[in-house]
């Protein structure tokens, strides 16, 4: 993405001024904390790593499906 934003610019020319051109994503280890974040990412595949076990496991892989007031199933 970086390289085509880059030629563009370069084409364009929307900044008359010397810049540095950075494109980040948060990538597939992204931490969600927040109730928004879980949110966003209601429906998609997540990797969940618990702080103590539950039957027996700390590491589960699924797909979030809602995300509410009591809780992310």
């Amino acid at each position: 993405m970086s390289h085509e934003l880059a030629a563009l610019f370069d084409v364009e020319d929307p900044v008359p001024m010397a810049y540095t051109l950075e494109v980040s994503s948060p990538g597939l280890d992204r931490v969600l904390r927040t109730p928004a974040h879980f949110q966003r990412f209601a429906g998609e595949r997540v990797w969940v790593e618990l702080k103590i076990a539950r039957d027996g496991r700390r590491r589960y892989t699924g797909r979030l499906e809602t995300v509410g007031p009591d809780g992310i199933d």
